[in-house]
């Protein structure tokens, strides 16, 4: 579970994203990205995950939205040379639905869908050399909206 810093950061962070899509930031690429970065945010109830994530847990109904960022070996904005592209290693379990610049993915369970883990890959390409980030998605069961009665054989 993220701390009140990293949750802040990630809001932070979030705002910045939305910023860039918007194109009321001032920030400049400095060259190839070195790493990607993942962040993700829950709705209902909203939750941020910091960026490098690795495991993000939401239950059956949610769904959240994951961020992708290229960054320099100094930890600067970098850009990517095409959209990346989002991959969920069993969309039975997770599905994954990119925007089309590919910066950003809706993360959700099919409905219905069973409980499990799979893995969220995205690959993207900067300066020629790809780069790859990852985290497991864990959907658990919300909570119950309703119970069933079943009764053994009278003897």
């Amino acid at each position: 579970m993220p701390t009140n810093v990293e949750t802040l950061n990630a809001f932070l962070d979030l705002i910045r994203d939305i910023r860039r899509l918007l194109g009321t930031d001032q920030l400049t690429t400095t060259g190839p990205a070195t790493e990607i970065k993942l962040k993700f945010v829950t709705f209902d109830p909203i939750k941020f995950w910091p960026e490098g994530t690795t495991m993000l847990q939401m239950t059956d109904l949610q769904q959240c939205v994951a961020t992708v960022a290229a960054v320099s070996t100094e930890g600067n904005p970098a850009s990517f040379d095409s959209p990346p592209t989002w991959n969920s290693a069993n969309p039975g379990i997770v599905t994954v639905t990119p925007s089309a610049d590919g910066l950003t993915a809706v993360i959700s369970s099919p409905s219905p869908g069973p409980l499990g883990t799979s893995t969220v890959t995205v690959i993207g390409t900067s300066g020629g050399t790809q780069l790859t980030a990852s985290a497991d998605v864990e959907i658990i069961s919300s909570a119950a909206t309703s119970m069933t009665l079943t009764f053994g054989t009278p003897t």
